[in-house]
């Protein structure tokens, strides 16, 4: 599970929250712990009731939420992630429903997307600039 340490300051940017809230879709806060078997439901967090269920092995849930529309979107630290290096560390998979009180979002740690598609052998190249340099 390496560098996913309670307290550490990670940020998240999301296209649902940009469409639902405005602004960039950035979110940061802090680490609040790791679960493991948190259920998942299609959905559940957009207020549509609950659609196909997927239990996640590992996920690491922080102080803020994202919204509907956010499931794929990155996590990342290091600082604020505007001009210090980032560091990716996740990819989004739960939000509760917005205006839900102590509201928590959940990401799955990269390590874990990584080897899973390693294993059904699909090369994946983390892209590090806006145009990804695609050939």
């Amino acid at each position: 599970m390496g560098f996913h340490i309670t307290d550490q300051m990670v940020c998240a940017f999301g296209a649902g929250t940009v469409k639902h809230h405005g602004g960039t879709g950035k979110r940061c806060g802090v680490i609040t712990g790791l679960s493991f078997g948190n259920k998942t439901c299609k959905g559940a967090g957009q207020g549509q009731g609950a659609g196909p269920c997927a239990t996640l092995e590992i996920t690491v849930e922080v102080s803020f939420d994202s919204t509907g529309g956010d499931s794929g979107g990155p996590y990342w630290e290091g600082g604020s992630g505007n001009t210090s290096p980032w560091r990716a560390v996740g990819m989004h998979t739960h939000s509760m429903d917005d205006g839900t009180a102590n509201a928590h979002g959940w990401y799955v740690p990269i390590s874990r997307q990584l080897a899973a598609l390693d294993a059904k052998v699909i090369i994946v190249r983390l892209c590090t600039d806006a145009a990804c340099n695609v050939p």
